[in-house]
């Protein structure tokens, strides 16, 4: 459910349509209405201005319920923002980011900040400028209609953090998967990441982060990715995952993307800032080994 454009029409058409549209948001979102439209329009005013000053990329929201979403079900209350961003010439989506209001609970999600197209990868100081407007949208989110509490911890399960032979099992896996060559071209980035987390492990309280490499066995290329998992210090639960990926037969890297746990622990902004730091770093070091 985007919100309607005005191009090309009447006043009367743009009218009627922008009547017909709010009416459709007041029966779906009936006594809520006023909590979904606070957010709604904070998110609307970051993107005016985005879109402003941008002479390549269009980004656009769209709004649903549970109803028209997989994300949940749909006897649920939640209000589900996506924003897309799009190659004004083509109106080719390269980037999305999606947050989740759970309007019975009162609870905040950031659910994705991710690359989505298959035919452009976005330049390092591209994903600079898209990871800019995700942080100025997740404040927008959290400052409208302030939220409840996050949702309670729940305790890790055994599988949430690596053990040794967990380690050692997926090292041997590689060299089974790979040349040797193309093994040393995935350990050299898997070295450079794994650097970065054992200053941010040394230099964090709260968060513990750990690196999985692994194939992509649904690429058609041979396609390596890096998850980046990041954790509460305490409980072992997982709140975050920051995602690159490496095209071992063009060179080519990139970030997929940022993305939240379902059901778990709801980051707040400033936790969401510390992962978005975490994954500046892991990007940059990423794109220029």
């Amino acid at each position: 459910m985007a919100e309607p454009g005005e191009e090309d029409l009447a006043p009367e058409q743009a009218n009627a349509i922008m009547a017909s549209w709010k009416q459709h948001l007041r029966e779906e979102f009936g006594e809520d209405l006023r909590r979904v439209n606070e957010v709604r329009f904070g998110l609307t005013g970051v993107l005016k201005e985005f879109n402003r000053h941008q002479s390549r990329w269009l980004a656009r929201l769209e709004l649903f319920t549970c109803g028209y979403s997989v994300a949940c079900e749909e006897d649920e209350k939640r209000a589900i923002y996506e924003v897309w961003v799009a190659e004004r010439d083509t109106d080719y989506a390269v980037a999305r980011i999606g947050f989740d209001y759970d309007l019975a609970r009162g609870v905040k999600r950031i659910v994705e900040v991710s690359e989505v197209s298959d035919h452009y990868v976005l330049s390092l100081h591209e994903v600079y400028d898209f990871l800019a407007l995700a942080l100025k949208l997740a404040h927008a989110f959290y400052a409208a209609s302030p939220a409840r509490p996050a949702a309670a911890s729940h305790p890790a399960t055994a599988s949430a953090m690596a053990t040794p032979e967990d380690v050692m099992e997926r090292k041997r896996s590689l060299r089974e998967l790979f040349t040797e060559d193309e093994l040393r071209g995935v350990n050299e980035f898997r070295f450079k990441l794994a650097r970065i987390l054992r200053e941010f492990n040394r230099q964090q309280h709260r968060w513990l982060a750990w690196l999985s490499v692994d194939k992509c066995f649904v690429c058609e290329e041979d396609i390596v990715h890096y998850d980046v998992h990041v954790l509460t210090r305490d409980t072992r639960e997982r709140v975050a995952r920051v995602t690159l990926s490496y095209n071992l037969a063009k060179g080519v890297r990139r970030l997929l993307g940022i993305y939240g746990f379902a059901g778990g622990r709801a980051l707040g902004f400033n936790e969401f800032c510390d992962v978005l730091a975490l994954a500046l770093k892991l990007v940059h070091a990423f794109h220029t080994a």
